[in-house]
């Protein structure tokens, strides 16, 4: 997606924070990046005490996983009032209200491009209308996910699997 994007006129205005580790090969390729682009940092495991200040420094959080069960990325994201663009996979389906709280794309680097785009360019023009996002998206984890819920949707499937055991 970096390299792609770097080849169009907004990429020079944008700034890119890759957090996470992996598989060496992987590392190497962000850190490749982030020897290549001066508007690319590559910043490795983040300890969970400093999750905060990078949601906080992001407009934009981008998951684009093609395997994502516990997406804990977009919690997080929403959680803390940012735009989440992720892939149209399991987890972050549980999370993102498609168009509403964020967006759900193919896991295609083009795709990816597009939105970045249009959002840079919604934030530009109207950033009332890109905050909004975020503030919808945090609005929707504090609901969907707040103890009190999360505690009732356990209770629902503990009982419902006590009526089927009884059947």
């Amino acid at each position: 997606c970096i390299e792609q994007m770097s080849t169009r006129d907004i990429f020079s205005q944008l700034k890119f924070r890759l957090a996470g580790s992996g598989e060496s090969d992987y590392v190497k390729q962000l850190q490749a990046l982030a020897g290549t682009y001066a508007n690319v940092e590559y910043l490795g495991h983040i300890p969970n005490s400093e999750m905060d200040a990078l949601y906080q420094w992001a407009d934009v959080v981008l998951v684009p996983s093609r395997v994502e069960t516990a997406n804990y990325i977009s919690l997080e994201a929403g959680s803390n009032g940012k735009v989440v663009i992720a892939s149209d996979v399991s987890g972050p389906r549980e999370i993102v209200k498609n168009e509403e709280t964020g967006f759900l794309l193919r896991p295609v680097a083009e795709e990816f491009i597009r939105k970045i785009e249009e959002l840079y360019t919604l934030k530009k023009e109207n950033t009332s209308a890109f905050n909004a996002i975020g503030e919808r998206a945090k609005r929707h984890i504090e609901e969907r996910f707040a103890p009190d819920e999360i505690y009732r949707q356990f209770r629902s499937m503990l009982e419902e699997s006590v009526q089927l055991k009884k059947r």
